[in-house]
């Protein structure tokens, strides 16, 4: 796996839109907010565009982005929203270039097919906060997200710890982190871009489904042997599920439980990631030692990033 660089003071990024319209002054602020890091912002030409949904024409957002992904002075890509449209352009992202000059690529949501493009392909990325949410986060002084963020990029380590439920009273494991988004996740099912599951520590995460719908996306994975090829599920935030008339009969909690009983690996919950405040992010492709004793989940990579 390749892990891009630490950043430091001075270093170049990108912030481009590779998905979902966004307006220009969240880019401002973003560009604001990432300068008083000390980075060099270098913004999309198209990242406040707008073409229906997106930020612009497929090949609008795809030259975006690979012109920040080819730049080699670039070391870290932020992606700005998510939404929809990242698998219209994923199999016409070259990333030769990525490969000679590693950099970080942000975000979370629909970005999570970048995520499994690139993990798939040996490349480590970080499922984190986006400049759609930043000001929310930076206005909650309270919310540690970007403090967590920035110390993942300048200083090269995180670690988590809480008191969120787990299938196993005592545990631990380890294994490179993958997933992302549920919904996105399910969509890659049997594509060239799909996350290898082997070994590996699963995440998930979702917004705005129907109950019925995020069961039938995970039996879809049970029905796909994952549950029994990963090391561990970590589970995210499930924002604003919707119920069913009749009800569904189970909540996401229980769906969860019910769909891994058979699989012999933990199931954490409540770990602050996702479409909600906090939204910590998490290194993936990155080797990451999960455990559990004395009723505390803790999270932590296991060699610090150079």
């Amino acid at each position: 796996m390749i892990i891009p660089d630490r950043l430091k003071k001075g270093d170049a990024v990108a912030l481009v839109s590779p998905s979902g319209r966004i307006e220009k002054d969240i880019l401002e602020l973003a560009e604001s907010f990432l300068t008083e890091w000390g980075l060099e912002v270098r913004t999309g030409k198209h990242a406040a565009g707008s073409h229906h949904i997106y930020s612009g024409t497929v090949d609008e957002r795809i030259n975006d982005l690979q012109s920040a992904m080819d730049d080699p002075d670039v070391k870290a890509v932020f992606c700005a929203r998510g939404g929809y449209g990242a698998v219209q352009y994923i199999d016409r992202v070259s990333i030769s270039e990525i490969s000679d000059f590693p950099k970080w690529v942000v975000g979370f949501s629909d970005i999570s097919v970048l995520h499994s493009m690139l993990n798939r392909s040996g490349i480590a990325t970080i499922h984190g906060p986006m400049p759609k949410n930043f000001e929310a986060l930076i206005t909650d002084r309270e919310d540690k997200s970007l403090e967590y963020l920035r110390q993942l990029l300048f200083e090269g380590s995180i670690e988590y710890s809480w008191k969120g439920e787990s299938t196993h009273n005592e545990f631990t494991v380890s294994g490179e982190l993958v997933g992302g988004n549920l919904s996105v996740m399910a969509g890659l099912r049997g594509t060239l871009y799909e996350p290898f599951y082997d070994g590996k520590i699963l995440f998930l995460e979702d917004l705005n489904e129907n109950l019925y719908h995020a069961d039938r996306l995970l039996q879809n994975l049970r029905l796909g042997g994952i549950f029994n090829r990963i090391n561990a599920l970590l589970v995210g935030a499930f924002t604003n599920m919707k119920d069913s008339d009749p009800p569904f009969g189970k909540d996401i909690h229980q769906i969860i439980l019910d769909i891994t009983k058979d699989s012999d690996i933990p199931v954490v919950f409540g770990f602050q990631a996702g479409h909600q405040k906090p939204n910590y992010p998490l290194p993936f492709g990155v080797r990451m030692l999960l455990m559990r004793d004395n009723g505390i989940n803790n999270l932590h990579n296991i060699l610090g990033i150079t």
